[in-house]
């Protein structure tokens, strides 16, 4: 399937199951230079994976109810977290990091965005 959006080429390749297999984005005045991200497929047909342009890979991980719970690759780290209702109630990214805390009096604020209430938990260390 072939579209155009905003000046691009957008060109997609679909396997058996009309799932995304190729993505070739191409510029209209950069038509030599084009860009094909790759995605793979688990055998419930879950996205597993996605290769970028660039040849960095994202690797993704998904919930007993199929739904997306996280997403990685190189440095990168987002997860999601979901209420009983199947809702989005949480979603972090950032570099992932591994950190050993040396001081152990530490007080540590944890937040919680629900709606429009926010939920502040405070975690002082037992002695």
């Amino acid at each position: 399937m072939r579209e155009w959006l905003n000046g691009s080429l957008i060109t997609r390749q679909f396997d058996d199951t009309a799932r995304t297999v190729t993505r070739t984005l191409a510029r209209e005045d950069e038509r030599d230079e084009e860009l094909t991200s790759t995605f793979s497929y688990s055998a419930a047909g879950e996205l597993r994976q996605v290769q970028l342009p660039d040849g960095a890979e994202l690797t993704l991980a998904h919930d007993a109810a199929g739904r997306e719970a996280s997403r990685s690759g190189g440095e990168f780290l987002q997860q999601r977290e979901y209420d009983v209702m199947g809702r989005l109630t949480r979603d972090m990214s950032g570099q992932q990091q591994e950190r050993r805390i040396a001081e152990v009096r530490l007080n540590l604020a944890e937040y919680i965005h629900s709606s429009s209430q926010v939920k502040a938990t405070s975690h002082s260390p037992t002695p």
